[in-house]
């Protein structure tokens, strides 16, 4: 496998079209303000992930850190081969996971300020999506399946075939369940420690793009969204589907506000605030991108990326 491309980690004047909106508890959306686009020396923007201190920017060979507050933006690893999908750290660990050889799946782990690979396992179809839980690292992949790595060595722990479509979506519910779904729809609540499916989902008509847990409170709630237009609230505990919002356009992407409310990306490129806790819609705005491509939330602070080199603040 060819060596990642040497590239001594840097700050860049961000030259990404990274949207960012200020979340302000009670205030109606359009009355947010002014949104700006800065621009970051590109590669598309697939994925923002939050971690404690940053958002990280994946897509394409690279990830990318950026400070929520400053915009500031590093870059952490670009791959010469493989195609990145999602990142995660943990400890001193960067971990990546995407496609390698076109068809096929990898992850790998590089130690911070550094492009040397700490290790590297691969999977026989593309990563999709990941999640870090208490006893691994947890990827789904195009064909359906959940594999197991062991974060100190990438060891293959164990693989599991939960899904006959591909996994589009996993979340980490407690120390013990986990949430997974795919493109036909089916979201699934497993034991993560053995694989065993506890229950399962089947209402949403098309793919899961995304799944959220809320943790804050009892009992813990599960918000998935699909392209046929839903956000949906599950007690994965009890087993039952809650309530739901339907919207006119696909959803594309979802991130947590306040509260029980959610912000909703929908395919016609505008964001909406939901409340999740009355199934209302509360207001609606465009983002000024062409498309919203997947959101992530940070310190008050809503981001966007339209898939390609494009992210927006105000």
């Amino acid at each position: 496998m060819n060596p990642p491309v040497q590239r001594k980690a840097q700050r860049f004047v961000p030259r990404i079209a990274a949207v960012v909106i200020l979340l302000c508890p009670g205030i109606a959306v359009a009355q947010l303000g002014q949104l700006q686009t800065l621009d970051y020396p590109g590669f598309p923007v697939t994925r923002l992930v939050p971690t404690n201190a940053s958002i990280l920017l994946c897509g394409g060979h690279n990830v990318a850190s950026c400070d929520p507050q400053s915009f500031a933006i590093e870059s952490l690893v670009e791959l010469s081969d493989e195609r990145i999908a999602v990142a995660a750290i943990i400890g001193d660990k960067l971990i990546v996971a995407g496609t390698r050889d076109h068809d096929a799946g990898f992850a790998a782990a590089f130690p911070f300020n550094s492009t040397t690979r700490w290790w590297t396992a691969k999977v026989p179809a593309p990563v999709t999506c990941m999640q870090l839980t208490n006893d691994g690292i947890l990827l789904g992949d195009e064909a359906g399946e959940l594999h197991w790595l062991s974060p100190d060595d990438g060891t293959l722990l164990r693989s599991n075939g939960l899904h006959a479509k591909m996994v589009t979506a996993l979340s980490v519910i407690d120390d013990r369940l986990c949430a997974s779904a795919d493109w036909g729809g089916k979201i699934q609540i497993f034991d993560h420690r053995d694989g065993n499916v506890v229950v399962d989902f089947q209402q949403h008509r098309d793919r899961v793009v995304e799944l959220l847990v809320d943790s804050s409170g009892s009992p813990r709630r599960l918000y998935s969204a699909g392209r046929d237009g839903t956000v949906r609230l599950w007690y994965p505990e009890q087993g039952r589907l809650v309530r739901f919002v339907q919207l006119e356009h696909p959803v594309t992407s979802i991130a947590s506000s306040d509260d029980g409310q959610l912000w909703v990306a929908t395919s016609d490129a505008k964001l909406h605030l939901v409340d999740m806790n009355s199934a209302k819609l509360l207001s609606t705005m465009e983002s000024t991108l062409d498309y919203v491509h997947c959101t992530a939330s940070f310190g008050g602070r809503l981001f966007l990326s339209n898939g390609r080199s494009t992210l927006k603040h105000n």
